[in-house]
């Protein structure tokens, strides 16, 4: 969860945001950027910047958990896997941010994984 505070005028202190919303959010548009890619698994690690409900920038890499080291998450790549990581960024940059995320700025970070 992301807590985030602003110190303009009176302290403010926002809830923390909940930013598995994202997931869903994202989720749909992720399967179609792994469909057009052919890619038959995936393990991401998404990150958004708001401002307000507006996204400022938007970070998309292969995501290393338990599951993966460093050299497996590196070893992940070649066009295909550029190209769905490209559309993922794109598809991000494209979301709708409802109320739920309306903080002065916010940093959102989820990892996304398809079909094992």
């Amino acid at each position: 969860s992301t807590s985030v505070s602003s110190a303009v005028g009176t302290p403010m202190t926002y809830p923390p945001v909940d930013a598995q919303p994202l997931v869903a959010l994202l989720a749909p548009r992720i399967a179609a950027c792994a469909g057009s890619a052919r890619i038959a698994t995936w393990e991401l690690a998404i990150a958004l910047d708001t401002t307000g409900t507006e996204i400022v920038d938007v970070a998309v890499h292969p995501a290393v958990s338990r599951d993966t080291t460093i050299a497996d998450a590196a070893a992940v790549g070649g066009a295909a896997f550029d190209r769905f990581t490209a559309c993922v960024e794109d598809a991000a940059w494209e979301l709708d941010l409802d109320d739920r995320f309306a903080r002065p700025t916010g940093h959102y970070a989820v990892t996304v994984a398809g079909p094992r």
